[in-house]
């Protein structure tokens, strides 16, 4: 009876320990790197110098040269932590390093602040590009090309994926600026970060996954945020682990064929071109796409009329922003009001109709629905005039390639 007490304890001790390697524990955070990110946030050097030494520097530069990168960075950042998590701290020499998890929209990195006695950060490895490239790639596996089976689900592109022993289906989504977890499946693994922005009811909670292998490779210590995927799993009718986002496929030129249920990956390099480009097929069709709320915006004829469309994966239907009704009525047929998909996937009453002359470029996608609804909330650089999705993307397969700004028609 002794004996099976003590096995009972090491089990649990070794459960315990795992939980410990998987869930990042808060440790205190230094008023240092509060003041930081709060000046980083507000674009106000004067808030973050609050908590920097005089003599901080970044990697490789000298104090003068640093204080100078500062002044240019500060009025030019062009994004926001939405939360932070400082998980260990370590004595180093006569300073202190702080490993800080900074969550943005783009996902979750690992940057490390050192202090000096008067917890004042004398450098950063924030700008690092280099170890946190060499991070990177030491722990993504990825494949030099895929060719992956999909479930194509009322328009939505589902994968295999699994995360940490957990099997699950993954929604393909470059609307989602990077890799997501349903909150609800890792509750027991997460720790509920600091949100920078004290009015926000949002919990941000981040898991550290060991493993996450998926038809494009495997992927080994991530840090992973995890949202509310509750409108997605209802509007599907079935449970979904998590999404791959844009953060990911940009690494990628991605074919995809919804007809025959396939999708290829063909890995680039860091000019856009294939590790493999033997095993690539010669486009009909190639146009140029800028980016704006994280979708490719492409230049396109939408029921003869010049607009400018986003591409959007994670959407069913075809939208029309409901300001270009009027000059459109002439050429719509089939007018009528349908519940229809919006831009966030809830299901609203939407003016339709069919619309012909759609292209993109001399691509003719043909005879085909849109909705027309209010894109105004949609803030995007340059100004979107409808969104494709899957009613358009069907027509024939076509690839994305991020890195040289292309999407391609075959």
């Amino acid at each position: 009876m002794k004996t099976k007490s003590v096995v009972l304890f090491i089990l649990f001790m070794m459960a315990f320990c795992m939980l410990i390697a998987i869930v990042p524990t808060q440790q205190n955070t230094p008023g240092s790197i509060d003041k930081f990110i709060e000046g980083w946030n507000k674009k106000a050097q004067h808030i973050a110098a609050e908590g920097l030494a005089p003599e901080f520097y970044f990697q490789d530069y000298s104090p003068e040269i640093s204080s100078m990168i500062l002044g240019k960075v500060f009025p030019n950042i062009q994004y926001k932590f939405r939360a932070y998590l400082v998980t260990n701290s370590i004595k180093d020499g006569s300073e202190t390093k702080y490993s800080v998890i900074l969550v943005t929209d783009m996902g979750a990195d690992e940057v490390y602040f050192w202090t000096n006695g008067n917890g004042k950060i004398t450098h950063t490895s924030l700008f690092d590009f280099k170890a946190q490239q060499a991070k990177t790639n030491l722990n993504l596996l990825r494949n030099k090309y895929s060719d992956i089976a999909i479930t194509v689900h009322k328009g939505i592109i589902l994968l295999d994926g699994e995360i940490d022993g957990i099997k699950g289906s993954f929604i393909l989504d470059n609307g989602s600026a990077t890799m997501e977890l349903n909150r609800k499946y890792f509750e027991d693994k997460l720790t509920d970060v600091i949100v920078c922005d004290p009015e926000s009811e949002v919990k941000v909670g981040l898991m550290r996954a060991k493993k996450f292998v998926w038809g494009a490779g495997t992927y080994l210590s991530m840090n992973l945020t995890t949202g509310d995927f509750s409108t997605w799993e209802t509007e599907l009718g079935m449970p979904i682990l998590g999404s791959i986002g844009l953060n990911e496929l940009s690494a990628f030129e991605t074919k995809i064929d919804y007809n025959q249920s396939r999708i290829e990956l063909f890995l680039l390099n860091d000019k856009g071109e294939y590790m493999e480009p033997e095993r690539c097929s010669k486009p009909v069709v190639q146009c140029k796409f800028s980016m704006g709320a994280m979708l490719p915006v492409v230049k396109a004829k939408i029921g003869g009329k010049s607009m400018k469309v986003a591409i959007d994966l994670g959407l069913q239907a075809n939208l029309v922003d409901v300001k270009h009704l009027p000059k459109l009525q002439k050429v719509i047929s089939q007018s009528s009001e349908q519940a229809t998909p919006g831009i966030d996937n809830r299901v609203v009453p939407m003016q339709t109709g069919v619309l012909s002359k759609n292209t993109i470029g001399k691509h003719d996608g043909g005879e085909m629905r849109f909705a027309f609804c209010d894109l105004s909330e949609l803030k995007s650089k340059p100004k979107v005039d409808g969104v494709l999705g899957y009613a358009y993307l069907s027509k024939a397969p076509f690839s994305i390639n991020y890195r040289k700004m292309t999407i391609a028609f075959y």
